[in-house]
């Protein structure tokens, strides 16, 4: 069963430019049209962590197979390739 069929994020009107889950479903990354990408728990809908790229819309993201980075390509040309073990909370941190 997919863990995120019944999450539902209201993250406001025209926020949302893209998006990519990981390959177990666990974790969706954002793209916001402020330059920011959030990187989202499916299970509880918790941001892990939100990460400002750009001043520009965040216009693709792209997680790696098993979850650990993610490319991020904004409108004004940047492209970010972020290790997010390096910029998430351990997963104790996130169970407390």
């Amino acid at each position: 069963r997919n863990r995120a069929s019944n999450l539902e994020l209201n993250l406001g009107a025209g926020r949302v430019a893209a998006a990519d889950f990981s390959a177990n479903g666990a974790l969706v990354a954002i793209g916001l049209n402020d330059g920011s990408v959030e990187v989202i728990d499916t299970s509880s809908g918790q941001v892990l962590h939100r990460l400002r790229v750009d001043r520009g819309t965040v216009d693709t993201v792209s997680m790696s197979h098993d979850g650990k980075i993610l490319a991020v390509g904004t409108r004004g040309g940047v492209c970010r390739i972020l290790d997010l073990e390096s910029v998430m909370p351990s997963n104790d941190d996130v169970a407390a």
